[in-house]
């Protein structure tokens, strides 16, 4: 089984760093309230307008959505596998995936009352904050995964849901010493990029969905879990570092290979 990839010590110092710096740039902005930003807007605006008019006045999604800084938020992640390849000579892993994740955003909550009882609210990813979520041990040097853009709705509680469609690259050392009756365990590390523990959450729900997996016609998959990793480092002894390991364990389906290349050997 394959190890977990660790952030080395000068990696988790550089993220405290930068992060630190942030914070000295970005503060929690004032909530939008209604009529505050409504110049120009006619009358026969719907509610549901008025609602985004309101919540998005004065929000900036460059800050963690807590109004007391020192608020941890909780971040609930679901990884449901649509389908995956083994490059076993490149030693990566691909997963074709949604990726159900919620989270509360403090800055978007609203009397549902004042806005003729509109209690939901769709919206698009890149116009709110969303957690840094990276995978540790990429497979793709050209970038550390995340996802980049789908459609999020907002309860009016400030409950987030999103379900982006992503593809995560994850490194996984193949041993091929018993092909091709080879089996793997490959390991995916996710975690957040720059925030502690402290400053955020991060939960696995219900582990690895596989309901709508597509089996693979060179691989089988033999189980999968998900794990969540509190992690200390000795640059930062005050500070925590969570991550979660979803783990992988595929086979070869080797009957064609046994009937083409090992039985006429025998």
């Amino acid at each position: 089984m394959h190890t977990a990839f660790r952030p080395s010590t000068n990696i988790m110092l550089y993220k405290v760093i930068i992060y630190n710096a942030l914070l000295t740039i970005y503060s929690w902005p004032a909530q939008g309230e209604p009529g505050k930003c409504r110049d120009g807007i006619t009358k026969n605006v719907a509610p549901h307008q008025l609602l985004r008019q309101d919540l998005f006045c004065s929000y900036d999604k460059e800050s963690r959505p807590v109004r007391d800084f020192h608020k941890n938020i909780t971040i609930e992640i679901r990884l449901n596998v649509l389908l995956f390849f083994l490059d076993e000579y490149k030693n990566v892993l691909d997963l074709h995936t949604w990726l159900g994740i919620s989270w509360i955003d403090e800055g978007l909550n609203w009397n549902s009352a004042d806005y003729s009882n509109v209690d939901v609210l769709h919206v698009k990813s890149y116009d709110i904050w969303q957690p840094d979520l990276s995978v540790y041990n990429s497979g793709n040097l050209e970038t550390n995964g995340g996802w980049d853009f789908t459609h999020c709705t907002i309860n009016s509680t400030g409950e987030v849901f999103c379900i982006p469609n992503v593809k995560w690259s994850t490194q996984c050392t193949a041993n091929l010493q018993q092909w091709p009756f080879d089996k793997h365990i490959c390991n995916m590390t996710i975690g957040s990029w720059t925030h502690t523990g402290e400053q955020m959450n991060i939960n696995h729900d219900e582990g690895i969905g596989l309901k709508y997996f597509t089996s693979n016609p060179e691989w089988e998959l033999l189980n999968s879990s998900a794990t969540k990793k509190v992690s200390t480092y000795d640059c930062c002894p005050n500070a925590t570092y969570q991550s979660i390991i979803f783990s992988f364990h595929i086979k070869r389906h080797a009957d064609a290979y046994a009937a083409t290349v090992v039985m006429p050997s025998l």
